[in-house]
């Protein structure tokens, strides 16, 4: 076959057609050429014809390999080239992991049986070599035969499992085995552009170079950030839903697919949008995400009689996991389930939904839902003026000092976690960011003085003494007596609530930010906390937000984190003016 790659190498211009093929527009060859039983035999005096093309290749067609890309010299393929082109696709859509291998150049399988049945442990002796990729592991498998099988398939699965390399092994797979029209979503942008895009292009640049390695031409086609464009009507698009502008292509073609990573996550409407184009009877669906919302569109499809083929993946099939060692270095930790069970709990809605891969019960009383805190663990907000600061202040005890900023964006940070200092150390850490975030470097090197950041102290016990402090150095502060009566009212979409104290008024004040998305964090510790934050409702029907001590017991540890954003989206202007005259 290298006298026909030749050939092809003669030609700098193609289009696209047929899963992925690539048919070269008629073009005469820069050099002239002619073969005959599959050699090259002059290059300069005779000129290569369409009917020489089609000679050589009915000559050789019993060598022809079955992974071979064979295109023709014209405009239009030959009855022998069709016929060949329909086996081999015909073979793919009948066995994936044929394309997996043969196209994409990811291995099928290790090269030895195990003992026991186990499928996802390589042979003795084995070393990890980061330039060779590692076949899919038995899960991946599944799902991308499940799609064949099924076309709507639905999984739930742990931390960690490579759900979204899968994803975006089955979005190379359907476009180019079943030329479909597809759209990818995710939650945020950030989700669609550097994950699961990301893992589409490492896929895509690593089977061209696979094919070239080969003799292969490669996969054809032009990969952008977020689309991969193949000709009319053949295209695959990424879009996120976190800007509630939802542009779902109304297309309705043969054929189609749609594939949504981390599923629980996206609004109920794209569900829908997305049935209105999944309508042909070539319509495959590929719902994937961790399982952290009973509440949502993602938990219907594993409903009896949802239609969804449903698969559910644990950390504890992990290969990594199953055989005790890293097998995989991109998949979860062998020890990590372990960890995580005894960091949260067997009855946590983080263990269950992030270990187990089960949907966490339905929690009436938790303040802020899981799924809302993982969105905002992934959001990515601007990195703005800084208008608050909170502190959350302790003296030598158990508890910590933990100083944190807000933006205006709503992008939330830990400055300063600390387990013991004296006050006039907290208050000297204050007083410096104060004077950092009231100044704006310039690209010319210069600064600009703008207003300072608010800042809110608890001001029970030690926060008082620090709240004097910096008033005595001429410092505005916020000193919020937490235990204090809530005169305020808030008013609710639904109803008007009242809090039993600003601790209440506050918290809740920071979960209309979170379930608006309007809040960007990066603390898995400041997360774990926000879980622990519940309500109740006291006697006289006001809200009340359960205690930090009873807090402390459960956890562990007091929620230091939490408080400190609490107090940062707690005032956004000065209520106690004792000082005239900010810094």
């Amino acid at each position: 076959m290298e006298a026909a790659r030749k050939i092809y190498s003669l030609r700098d211009e193609y289009d696209q057609s047929l899963s992925g093929r690539v048919i070269f527009p008629y073009k005469r060859p820069s050099k002239k050429a002619v073969v005959k039983r599959g050699k090259v035999i002059s290059t300069t005096d005779v000129s290569f014809t369409r009917e020489d093309f089609d000679e050589y290749l009915l000559d050789d067609i019993p060598n022809l390999p079955d992974n071979y890309n064979r295109r023709g010299f014209g405009e239009e393929f030959t009855e022998t080239e069709l016929k060949l082109i329909k086996n081999e696709n015909q073979r793919f859509r009948k066995r994936p992991l044929d394309f997996v291998k043969k196209e994409l150049g990811i291995p099928s399988g290790w090269l030895q049986n195990q003992p026991g049945g186990s499928t996802d442990r390589p042979p003795l002796g084995y070393k990890y070599k980061p330039y060779k990729q590692l076949p899919l592991w038995s899960k991946q498998k599944e799902i991308l035969n499940a799609l064949v099988e099924h076309k709507r398939v639905a999984v739930k699965s742990g931390h960690g499992v490579g759900k979204t390399y899968i994803a975006a092994i089955a979005t190379l797979y359907l476009t180019y085995v079943w030329r479909a029209l597809g759209v990818t979503t995710a939650p945020t942008w950030r989700q669609v552009r550097y994950l699961l895009w990301q893992e589409i292009a490492t896929a895509y640049n690593r089977a061209n170079q696979y094919q070239m390695r080969t003799g292969k031409p490669g996969l054809g086609g032009r990969l952008l950030q977020t689309s991969l464009e193949l000709g009319d009507k053949w295209y695959v698009v990424g879009f996120s839903t976190d800007k509630k502008d939802y542009n779902i292509p109304g297309f309705h073609e043969e054929t189609v697919f749609a594939i949504i990573d981390e599923a629980c996550g996206v609004d109920p409407i794209v569900y829908d949008l997305l049935e209105t184009i999944l309508n042909s009877e070539n319509a495959f669906v590929l719902y994937i995400g961790n399982p952290t919302d009973p509440n949502t569109e993602f938990k219907r499809c594993f409903d009896p009689n949802s239609g969804f083929h449903q698969i559910s993946i644990p950390c504890s099939d992990s290969p990594n996991v199953k055989h005790g060692r890293t097998i995989y270095p991109k998949l979860v930790k062998h020890d990590w389930p372990e960890r995580m069970k005894k960091k949260w709990g067997e009855d946590s809605a983080l263990y269950k939904s992030r270990v187990l891969a089960e949907f966490p019960d339905a929690s009436e009383d938790s303040l802020i839902s899981l799924p809302k805190i993982e969105s905002a663990l992934v959001r990515s907000l601007e990195k703005n003026r800084v208008v608050a600061i909170g502190g959350d202040i302790a003296r030598f005890g158990g508890d910590r000092i933990i100083l944190s900023r807000r933006h205006a964006s709503g992008r939330f940070r830990i400055v300063y976690n600390i387990d013991k200092a004296r006050t006039t150390e907290s208050t000297g850490r204050i007083i410096q960011m104060i004077k950092s975030y009231s100044e704006v470097a310039q690209e010319d090197g210069s600064k600009i003085v703008q207003g300072a950041p608010i800042v809110n102290i608890d001001d029970i016990g030690v926060g008082g003494g620090v709240t004097d402090q910096l008033v005595e150095k001429g410092y505005e502060v916020n000193g919020i007596n937490v235990a204090q009566s809530a005169k305020k009212m808030f008013l609710d979409k639904e109803m008007r609530v009242e809090f039993k104290n600003l601790r209440s008024y506050y918290y809740w004040k920071l979960k209309i930010a979170f379930d608006e998305g309007r809040v960007d964090i990066d603390d898995e510790e400041l997360a774990e906390e926000l879980m622990y934050i519940k309500t109740k409702f006291t006697s006289d029907g006001k809200i009340l937000i359960i205690e930090k001590e009873k807090i402390k017991e459960t956890l562990g540890r007091s929620p230091d984190k939490a408080d400190s954003m609490m107090l940062a989206f707690a005032e956004d202007e000065y209520i106690m003016r004792a000082v005239v005259g900010a810094y």
